[in-house]
């Protein structure tokens, strides 16, 4: 049985510096890191040689600007064409590291009556800009009650008919925290596996997007039944840690590591 690649989703890892990931992920057997570009711009930075040479990998990356439309944690700027601008601009400082994708999300639709075209037509911008590049962009659908907060995508199978609409090349990124109740997973998966980016791993309780996520393992998401629907449908993709918890965030990082691998990797099933 073989083991997936690991990497660290830095979006949801905010007190350390870029260097400090890499001597973490290094030291801790991680295969990769997840870069945010907000981490680029701070003290500690890596540059895209010194992180080639690490050996580590850029995975499921992600632009300060997540959100295409304007969003209660991202409401700035209003105008969507200046965010889709600020957005292909974080792909190309993020495009030297060699993500594997550059993950976005469609935001709420708001007052928005066409968001749907809206949105399609610039996700198919930035994949143009992607794609020159040698990445790709990646789509997140979320839980429906995020809905009015981060994304009206919420479904898996409508995410992969939305991306096959706009490119053969936009692909999709499953949020163990959003999408592990999603009905009929098993059927879903041959339609699925070949637009997956990525695996986001935390486990699930009801609750806050920023309290309420577990080590992988200690919640109600049931991950080793999930993962073995995975495992059984081919997936060798990327499982990228992303636990948002304040409380998880006061362990020494480290700690937050060496848990979150073995929970992972536990859930998983190791060889």
């Amino acid at each position: 049985m073989s083991v997936p690649p690991l990497s660290l989703c830095q979006l949801a890892f905010p007190h350390t510096t870029f260097a400090e990931d890499v001597d973490l992920c290094r030291r801790l057997a991680y295969d990769g890191i997840s870069v945010d570009e907000r981490k680029l711009d701070r003290a500690g930075s890596v540059s895209p040689g010194a992180f080639a040479e690490t050996g580590l990998k850029a995975a499921v990356c992600t632009p300060g600007l997540l959100t295409i439309l304007p969003a209660p944690e991202f409401p700035e700027p209003l105008d969507v064409a200046a965010r889709v601008a600020l957005i292909a601009d974080g792909i190309r400082k993020l495009a030297p590291y060699g993500p594997e994708s550059v993950m976005v999300c469609t935001g709420p639709a708001g007052a928005y009556s066409d968001a749907r075209a809206l949105v399609a037509g610039k996700v198919r911008d930035l994949q143009k800009v992607a794609a020159d590049l040698g990445t790709r962009v990646a789509v997140e659908p979320m839980r429906v009650d995020n809905r009015d907060t981060f994304s009206f995508l919420t479904e898996l199978s409508d995410t992969v008919d939305f991306v096959r609409s706009i490119d053969p090349g936009v692909a999709v990124v499953f949020d163990t925290w959003h999408m592990w109740d999603t009905p009929d997973l098993a059927s879903l998966l041959p339609d699925v596996l070949p637009a997956l980016a990525g695996i986001q791993v935390s486990d699930y309780r009801p609750g806050t997007r920023s309290d309420l996520r577990f080590m992988p393992g200690d919640g109600e998401a049931d991950l080793p039944s999930l993962f073995a629907t995975f495992r059984r449908a081919g997936y060798a993709g990327w499982l990228d840690v992303e636990i948002f918890s304040t409380e998880l965030w006061a362990l020494p990082p480290a700690e937050f590591l060496t848990r979150a691998r073995a929970g992972t990797l536990a859930c998983w099933g190791t060889p």
